[in-house]
């Protein structure tokens, strides 16, 4: 349901290349008035004339193809979330390339929970360790808990043969679950939380990871998944999980 007002309602239907006319009385002014057009899921079209004297005028018909209405509908994230699929498609694709796709659009891994993205986010440990985190996001809500995000790259494997039917993780993996382990434990720690809190002006504890690395599961049995995320305490996806996800939200 779309209200115009009439100067601008002539110029809608010419563009549209819909004839349509509204019988008045020539003497009439419509300058103060408004028109709304309504068309309905079975192709019901109905313009309301309503007048400043608080009367109104409707005028309806049924539209039939090809000659009637077609309202088109366009989502700006379908056309990213395509090159972005592209991306992930791209032989030789760099971490780094993923990390910059996602700085320009952060809208995609801020969803609904989360107000701010720190990229790079910089953590300093006590142990003069100096670690950077691919993105770290703050919450909307003050007592709920920040985020550790870590991206690697599309191409590592995160499984490998099973050895007596005994499901086996690949090196790799692990090594990435260490590694953004390290990045929240240091925030167990008072001295990386104040220095994070300097930097920043965001308090980080205690806060959640996830990470997204690899292609889709080898592992036809999704419990044994599950139990590597719960007992590791992190979101794992894949990149084909992670854009099925933004699919499924944005188009």
């Amino acid at each position: 349901n779309v209200l115009f007002k009439p100067e601008t309602f002539g110029d809608f239907v010419k563009n549209l290349g819909v004839s349509l006319k509204i019988s008045e009385n020539k003497e009439s002014t419509i300058e103060s008035e408004i028109i709304s057009l309504n068309v309905d899921k079975n192709g019901f079209f109905k313009v309301n004339l309503y007048r400043s004297d608080g009367s109104n005028h409707t005028s309806n018909s049924y539209l039939q193809s090809p000659g009637g209405l077609y309202l088109s509908i366009t989502n700006k994230w379908s056309s990213i979330l395509s090159e972005f699929e592209e991306l992930l498609n791209k032989k030789n694709l760099l971490e780094s390339d993923i990390q910059k796709f996602l700085e320009q659009y952060p809208e995609l891994i801020k969803g609904d929970k989360y107000d701010t993205v720190i990229p790079q986010a910089v953590i300093e440990t006590n142990s003069e360790k100096i670690w950077k985190a691919d993105f770290i996001l703050k919450p909307f809500d003050q007592y709920d808990f920040c985020k550790i995000l870590e991206l690697k790259t599309i191409d590592i494997s995160t499984y490998r043969n099973s050895v007596n039917r005994h499901p086996r993780f690949s090196s790799k993996l692990f090594n990435a679950i260490d590694q953004i382990k390290d990045y929240t434990e240091a925030f167990h720690n008072s001295f990386s939380q104040d220095r994070f809190q300097k930097r920043y002006g965001i308090n980080v504890f205690k806060p959640d990871i996830q990470l997204i690395i690899g292609r889709k599961w080898e592992v036809e049995d999704d419990t044994i998944i599950l139990e590597l995320k719960r007992r590791n305490n992190i979101t794992i996806d894949t990149w084909d999980n992670f854009l099925k996800q933004l699919k499924r939200k944005y188009t």
